[in-house]
């Protein structure tokens, strides 16, 4: 990496070489010859107590394939990855599938050109950098083991069905903000409205409607199911105060089988979602809908996703 550093074209360009406390002594050797006969100024730096200062300095790296990856990612810093072992393959292939990072390949495979190559191209590229920047920080936000914890603890989440004193607590989420923004009739609902469409549903045969519970029985979500003959659609909404922790899969996936285990004659589910609501595109696909088409709903284009029951066996 540092002879390709030598290679690159750019005036003002300032490296940093980063090394740990286990490095081979043979290697150190040869590293301080190399910085040192450089042309340019390269600082060697050991043992970085600051990682996060030193990636939000960067603007590009070059690393290995390990977990450091996603600590880039994290701080949305481009990098190009060198794989310098077997169990670094599938980090790096992963990393540059989904575009945040340049997979160079296996190192004993690489010259100090193509990394010279690589690199530059990435360097003259601030809009690619400023890309993979921010799909690195989508996919990694920091929030995995809050998440890991909310998967661990949906296997306490549990189903009831709606009684009448769950009304006032529905209408309130109904028309919460988020909620208004991606339902396909914006309008805040009026209590009276409500009260009447609430009793409907309580009474209908063909309506499945669920309160969704923690493991301490406060309810955090809704999830509905209008019956047409062996075919249902589905309505859910996770309470505002219970969003962003990763139990909307799970509550669609809990609340659907528990339909096509206690219905015997619905063996389809269909979800309609508004074209910009890409979050809940992701939510049903992570619950096993599968992408059905376009439909039209209230005036709305709407995309279709639907579940079946025999795909679950």
């Amino acid at each position: 990496v540092v002879e390709a550093l030598e290679l690159i074209d750019a005036d003002n360009l300032e490296a940093v070489v980063v090394v740990g406390g286990n490095y081979l002594p043979e290697h150190d050797e040869k590293l301080r010859t190399a910085i040192k006969s450089a042309r340019r100024a390269i600082r060697l730096a050991r043992n970085v107590s600051d990682m996060p200062e030193l990636m939000a300095w960067a603007d590009t790296a070059v690393s290995g394939g390990g977990t450091t990856c996603y600590e880039m990612a994290f701080m949305g810093l481009p990098n190009l990855v060198i794989v310098l072992a077997e169990d670094q393959r599938a980090v790096a292939e992963g990393v540059d599938e989904k575009g945040l990072a340049v997979n160079l390949g296996w190192h004993t495979e690489l010259s100090p050109v193509k990394i010279a190559e690589a690199l530059t191209r990435l360097l003259r590229s601030p809009e690619e950098r400023a890309l993979m920047s921010e799909r690195g920080q989508a996919l990694v936000d920091g929030s995995g083991a809050a998440r890991v914890l909310k998967i661990m603890e949906g296997k306490t989440l549990k189903l009831r069905r709606v009684r009448a004193e769950d009304s006032r607590l529905l209408w309130e989420w109904a028309n919460d903000r988020e909620a208004r923004g991606v339902s396909f009739s914006s309008e805040p609902i009026p209590w009276e409205q409500h009260v009447v469409w609430f009793e409907s549903k309580l009474n209908d045969p063909r309506c499945i409607f669920y309160i969704v519970e923690d493991a301490g029985g406060t309810p955090i979500a809704q999830a509905r199911f209008d019956m047409d003959e062996n075919e249902a659609v589905i309505s859910v909404s996770v309470g505002p105060d219970f969003r962003g922790n990763g139990y909307g899969s799970m509550i669609i996936r809990l609340a659907s089988l528990d339909v096509f285990r206690n219905v015997e004659h619905v063996n389809l589910i269909h979800a309609y979602i508004k074209e910009d609501n890409k979050a809940s595109v992701s939510v049903f696909a992570k619950a096993g809908y599968v992408d059905a088409g376009r439909k039209e709903i209230h005036g709305h284009e709407a995309l279709q996703f639907i579940l079946k029951k025999d795909d679950l066996n």
